[in-house]
């Protein structure tokens, strides 16, 4: 009965140790703080000779016309523009709307690579006080119909061109872009950088 014991411990003592070194292999290659990105520059101009774009590791901010891909879907902001502190209103049944700080424009793109339909619910910007903000709902009709995203479901390998704008307080510098994995627990994200400078 000794002996059937110490053969016990031996061998939970070796699958112990081949788990822990399963768990250290395992975590190499994962960029740290769990965000699985991967972005191709924009193309830059002047000259053939370029060598073509290879995915790299995520950086702390990507930058307006990157490819940006977070598990299985892929992101790219087209344009982002500070429209001030008025939207004009070409609707003459809507008036215009003004805000104390300014509203910012984002023009963006996003393709669901994986095989199952994900939902999308709307794209947050931050500033470098770390301040969230969500699309105004009441700027809507200021968006061409046809890219106002607004609860899309996506099907697979079908790119989406979608336009918000945020109602941000003038004190709003360093605003990105914080694009996500879709997925409603524990989703990885990226920023990427708008490229606008403070008020």
């Amino acid at each position: 009965m000794k002996k059937l014991g110490k053969g016990c411990l031996i061998i939970v003592g070796v699958v112990l140790v081949l788990g822990i070194v399963g768990v250290v292999l395992g975590g190499r290659g994962r960029p740290s703080g769990g965000v699985i990105v991967q972005a191709t520059a924009a193309p830059q101009s002047g000259g053939s000779n370029a060598a073509p774009a290879e995915p790299t590791a995520a950086p702390s901010a990507f930058r307006v016309g990157d490819d940006v891909r977070v598990a299985d879907v892929r992101w790219k902001v087209l344009e982002a523009t500070d429209l001030g502190k008025t939207l004009k209103s070409t609707n003459t049944f809507i008036k215009d709307k003004t805000t104390s700080g300014h509203f910012v424009q984002v023009r963006f793109e996003l393709e669901n690579l994986s095989k199952d339909m994900l939902s999308f619910a709307g794209l947050d910007l931050v500033d470098d006080q770390a301040r969230t903000f969500t699309s105004s709902s009441d700027a809507f009709q200021f968006i061409p119909t046809e890219e106002a995203c607004v609860l899309e479901n996506l099907n697979p390998n079908v790119a989406k061109s979608c336009t918000a704008i945020y109602e941000v307080p003038a004190t709003a510098a360093g605003l990105k872009a914080q694009v996500s994995d879709l997925k409603l627990i524990g989703n990885d994200s990226a920023l990427i950088d708008l490229g606008l400078s403070g008020k």
